[in-house]
């Protein structure tokens, strides 16, 4: 085995390790010391997402494999328009990841708008929510994944977690407080540092 495959395959074990971990041990939570159990539902098996390009509010092509890919992310489903619940969803996904404290950079937030145009009102409420990303234009693609993270029921106004590799893995009812999330997200990134040796 030349020097740059040897190289090739230690950089990917760097990104792997710590994914992996973190699934073993949320699963296997007997094998943490202060071991608890999760406040969301765990998502078995887990939903991939494939990668996909879609236009968000402003307009601008994002790429998922690009824009997600390495963090974990927060994914909320509003259906066609984004209600009240939802904007409070909104706002709860911006208070999660700043009480994460340091470990904020590693959190991604997404929402799901079933629509081929974008919400006027949606675009004024969410413009002191930078960093949210609303895949609100492409309606077709939008339908896909809410009906494969719903499995045929209605998911409006609910929370997920996808992990660095794009699987979704959990998630959360409109009434569960968010509190549920950052507990379990404090603990997903406490894994995730472990295996990643630090």
């Amino acid at each position: 085995m030349n020097k740059s495959r040897k190289q090739l395959i230690a950089l990917m074990l760097v990104f792997a390790i710590p994914t992996i971990a973190s699934w073993f041990f949320i699963y296997n939570p007997e094998f943490l010391p202060n071991a608890r159990s999760n406040k969301g539902q765990l998502i078995q098996p887990v939903i991939s997402i494939d990668n996909l390009k879609f236009r968000n509010i402003d307009d601008k092509t994002l790429a998922s494999v690009a824009q997600y890919k390495g963090y974990w992310t927060i994914i909320v489903v509003a259906g066609n328009h984004c209600d009240d619940v939802c904007k409070r969803k909104i706002h709860d996904m911006r208070q999660v990841r700043k009480a994460l404290e340091e470990d904020y950079i590693s959190i991604k937030r997404l929402v799901l708008i079933s629509s081929d145009s974008v919400d006027m009102n949606l675009e004024h409420y969410i413009k002191p929510y930078h960093g949210t990303d609303v895949m609100s234009q492409n309606k077709s693609l939008s339908d896909k994944i809410i009906k494969q993270l719903g499995d045929g029921k209605n998911i409006t106004n609910y929370t997920f977690i996808m992990d660095p590799m794009q699987n979704v893995m959990m998630r959360y009812a409109p009434e569960q407080s968010p509190k549920d999330l950052l507990s379990d997200l404090r603990h997903l990134l406490k894994i995730n540092k472990w295996g990643a040796g630090h």
